[in-house]
């Protein structure tokens, strides 16, 4: 059934996040919240091009980007989520992730 797949995409994020060595990954109303999160300055401005409104704290090593919404303006579903945050993940962490990216 599709909440069981969906459990078990939610831990293999959570796996990865604990290889990326992800403290806090926090979705909630409109932000996504990653930390410790350490980038460059040409990395955020990089990023910032890639996700607009995404703010890194760098003395908290703290990445906030803003949750996409769907066409209808409408929060998005449990899988568009799962999604979107395996994005995030490559975007923000490509290189880093290798070999254990996003399972099929």
């Amino acid at each position: 059934p599709v909440p069981v797949k969906q459990l078990v995409q939610v831990t293999e994020l959570r796996q990865q996040a604990s290889r990326l060595h992800l403290k806090d990954v926090n979705l909630l109303g409109a932000q996504a919240k990653l930390s410790p999160v350490e980038l460059s300055e040409a990395e955020v401005v990089a990023l910032s091009h890639k996700i607009p409104g995404t703010r890194y704290l760098q003395s908290s090593k703290l990445l906030t980007l803003p949750m996409p919404v769907s066409s209808g303006f409408d929060p998005l579903t449990d899988q568009e989520v799962i999604d979107w945050v395996w994005k995030v993940f490559m975007i923000v962490f490509g290189e880093s992730l290798g070999k254990t990216s996003k399972p099929n």
